[in-house]
């Protein structure tokens, strides 16, 4: 590759490449994979991100809330939470992480989630009475 690493390169997929590296971390080995955030591996482990100096993996990217023309009109409580409803890369990745943890039920990961996370949820729905008694 362009960064002359001396490694061994095993193609693989995500799961492959999250078992690799629980595996290396378990015992204690040197590991370098593609990861990328948001995710939940972030979440789990303490990682170092290399820097990408010959930007091979592109740009940061976004992640947006897109509506449709007359969404705010018809749904101006949605709107306010749409537009307040915003994630840290380590918020996202955190949740991410209890969605893996619970892959057969997600009801419990989000609540599980939302229990830590009260603080943040309250900031969305600020003010958006009575939908709030619904959310929580």
């Amino acid at each position: 590759g362009k960064y002359k690493l001396p490694s061994v390169l095993k193609v693989g997929n995500e799961q492959s490449m999250t078992e690799a590296l629980d595996d290396a971390i378990k015992h204690r080995e040197p590991v370098v994979v593609t990861g990328w955030t948001p995710h939940w591996i972030s979440n789990r482990y303490s990682l170092k991100f290399l820097d990408d100096s010959q930007n091979v993996y592109g740009e940061s990217e976004k992640i947006h809330t897109i509506t449709r023309n007359g969404f705010t009109a018809d749904h101006p409580r949605a709107a306010v939470f749409f537009e307040r409803f915003k994630l840290t890369e380590k918020q996202l990745g955190a949740l991410m992480d209890e969605l893996q943890t619970f892959p057969d039920n997600e009801k419990r990961a989000v609540r599980n989630w939302m229990d830590d996370n009260e603080f943040i949820i309250n900031q969305w729905i600020r003010g958006l009475d009575p939908e709030r008694q619904k959310v929580m």
